[in-house]
């Protein structure tokens, strides 16, 4: 491993995620930044750079505080970055896991900690799968979201935080105590390289991660709300992308905090089944807002309301493709569906099934969602379709029982 006074880290990506946490953390003069990404264009554009990210805050008042980092290496080669790292974040989209996990397996050293940020539905089944010959020498987190929200301004150099999590939901399986690099245990190491916050609340099962991953119903049920048809009804072109969340009506929150009585349902089906689970991590949705962005949401009335003025939000809209007449319909490849159907809202009907637990709510967002992708995933209400392979659902690892998801 590297030395005991630095801290090696590697991050996985290209996105906003990573130039946002790769600024923070090579700001500090006792951390080593690496960048691994299998795209030779996002590779190619970090190294020409070759400069200090900016990660760059704005207050209320539009006062701008800058904090700048450089990363020591940006490369596309597994074998030369990874050894030598003592923390490894993926923050790829969650369908990249599998190909950065096998790619990094075979070089990663013991007492490593590995990061899913997010982790996303079913990370721990892919990484339990990945990496089960290393499993009890390693230190594996997952957490249930993102911590900032981000916009790169220029690729490689700059990074703008529109908004900051208060608190961020994990959980930690495998080899739980150990030090890494400047004598750090796995939580603490990586809270040194995030900041002050969001503060790390790093409790239960990991279960409860996948549960509780808020995009997994989050973006499905506003997408089905708003563009779900009768099969009759044809999709009609509109003028502009609609705002997703500050459009939000109370129909589409009615379907959201049903879905989130679903889960709650399915965490008490596996507590029943093993006594033992710690699965705090699941609440209501309502309180997990509140949680996250005390500071952010204007108004704390309703679920409804919480979605319409978190400013964290502003200005989002709904992801739509250009059609003959400068309309748009909806783009129904864009990560809300094509990522958080198969590694989410999928994932967690999947666990339903095998814990007994009747989702009708999420059942018909699966139906609809599964028709817009092409795909199979769920047939007569079970996670017995086709395309199953394709997801992180408990079914595509061939997990049979409770005790199997929560890997005992």
């Amino acid at each position: 491993m590297a030395s005991e006074d630095k801290l090696c880290v590697l991050i996985c990506g290209g996105g906003r995620g990573v130039h946002t946490l790769a600024g923070l953390a090579a700001s500090k003069k006792d951390v080593e930044v690496r960048i691994f990404t299998t795209y030779q264009d996002e590779s190619e554009k970090w190294t020409k750079a070759n400069k200090e990210v900016s990660v760059i805050f704005k207050d209320d008042k539009g006062k701008e505080n800058t904090v700048k980092g450089k990363p020591a290496v940006v490369s596309k080669t597994p074998d030369f970055l990874v050894p030598g790292c003592h923390v490894i974040f993926l923050m790829t989209p969650a369908s990249a896991h599998e190909e950065y996990l096998k790619a990094i397996q075979p070089h990663i050293e013991p007492d490593t900690v590995i990061v899913g940020l997010p982790g996303q539905c079913g990370f721990e089944f892919a990484v339990r799968t990945i990496l089960k010959d290393k499993l009890d020498q390693l230190a594996i987190l997952s957490f249930d979201s993102h911590p900032w929200y981000s916009e790169i301004k220029t690729y490689g150099l700059s990074v703008e935080v529109k908004a900051t999590k208060k608190i961020l939901k994990g959980a930690i399986f495998g080899k739980e105590i150990m030090k890494v690099g400047l004598g750090k245990e796995p939580v603490e190491a990586v809270q040194y390289l995030m900041g002050e916050q969001p503060v790390l609340d790093v409790r239960g099962h990991v279960l409860g991660v996948t549960l509780m991953a808020p995009n997994a119903s989050l973006h499905p049920a506003i997408m089905y709300r708003k563009w779900a048809r009768d099969e009759e009804d044809e999709e009609e072109p509109v003028d502009e992308a609609p705002l997703f969340f500050q459009d939000v009506d109370r129909l589409a929150t009615a379907l959201l905090s049903a879905i989130n009585c679903e889960i709650l349902d399915i965490a008490r089906a596996v507590r029943k089944a093993n006594r033992e689970v710690d699965l705090f991590t699941v609440k209501d949705i309502f309180d997990w807002y509140l949680e996250c962005y005390p500071d952010e949401i204007e108004n704390k009335n309703t679920l409804t309301t919480v979605l319409k003025t978190n400013k964290a939000y502003n200005g989002i809209k709904h992801p739509m493709k250009s059609v003959d007449g400068g309309k748009f319909l909806p783009d129904y490849t864009h990560r809300y569906l094509a990522e958080d159907v198969p590694f989410g809202l999928a994932v967690v009907k999947g666990i339903a099934d095998i814990a007994g637990v009747e989702t009708p709510n999420i059942d018909k967002v699966i139906v609809w969602a599964q028709t817009k992708l092409g795909k199979e995933y769920m047939v007569n209400g079970k996670m017995t379709g086709k395309d199953i392979k394709s997801t992180r659902c408990p079914q595509a690892f061939g997990y049979k029982t409770v005790n199997d998801i929560l890997g005992m």
